[in-house]
């Protein structure tokens, strides 16, 4: 799985070997199954995901119960709750495959 994460950063910058080690010592890889959360309402969003494969889907459930769909990520995309992740705050968005 490292490799297309590689492939993509070598796209975008002009990284060395020792430079790409640096970010895979700190770069952790999750697989989820179809419909498993990454992150539920309420946590505190820990990740910035970058989706090797499949799709990723973030998404609000409002008062009346329905969904309702932010940001969907694809295949060399990134995605997370930014304003979780940037304040260490709750997040009020679920994350999932």
């Amino acid at each position: 799985m490292f490799e297309k994460f590689a492939a993509y950063l070598k796209e975008k910058a002009s990284l060395t070997e020792a430079q790409l080690e640096e970010v895979f010592a700190v770069t952790s890889n999750k697989k989820l199954r179809k419909r498993q959360y990454l992150l539920q309402e309420g946590d505190v969003c820990h990740y910035n995901c970058f989706v090797v494969k499949g799709c990723l889907r973030l998404y609000r459930v409002g008062e009346d119960g329905v969904e309702h769909i932010l940001k969907f990520a694809v295949e060399n995309w990134w995605i997370s709750d930014q304003q979780s992740y940037n304040n260490g705050i709750s997040s009020k968005t679920i994350l999932m495959h």
